[in-house]
């Protein structure tokens, strides 16, 4: 590929839909490529536009020129690391928010319910026999969800700590 032409490849994830974005559906076409194929660089998809060098560089200089006129008054050194929180916190903030709520609601939860099923399992069953299939739903279901939220936050952290590379 020549380095000065742009790819005129674009990235699927620009138009996906929600459902293709939470189940990773947008990358099946790179993956039926890459079975028939050996990819090389022509095959590659453009960045996202939010994940364009100029774009991340420009948001990190100004927080680091906000930060330098900051530590110049208090007589201080600038801090890149205090520019990189000021710059990428509320991706970070998602990504919190994502663990938080898979921790809480749902992993907490599993164990709930997989106590009020085995209750169906003892000499005197304390629930009846359809709502012992509830919980085991409950069960398949909270776990389910729980490696869709975790799929989730890994290819999120993986992403924003590839944006915070790209802009440095």
């Amino acid at each position: 590929m020549d380095i000065t032409k742009e790819n005129v490849n674009p990235n699927p994830r620009d138009t996906a839909s929600p459902l293709s974005v939470i189940f990773f559906t947008y990358t099946i076409g790179m993956f039926k490529k890459g079975y028939r194929k050996t990819l090389d660089v022509d095959d590659l998809y453009n960045p996202l536009r939010s994940d364009r060098s100029m774009l991340l560089g420009d948001r990190l200089e100004r927080n680091w020129n906000k930060n330098e006129e900051k530590a110049k008054k208090n007589n201080k050194k600038p801090s890149l690391l205090r520019v990189l929180v000021a710059t990428f916190w509320p991706e970070y903030l998602y990504l919190g928010v994502l663990l938080v709520f898979m921790d809480i609601f749902i992993r907490l939860s599993q164990p709930l319910m997989l106590g009020r099923l085995l209750e169906y399992f003892k000499p005197v069953p304390t629930v009846t026999k359809t709502e012992a299939l509830w919980y085991a739903g409950a069960v398949v279901a909270l776990n389910a969800l729980s490696a869709l939220f975790m799929n989730q936050y890994i290819m999120g952290a993986f992403h924003y700590g590839m944006k915070v590379r790209a802009a440095s």
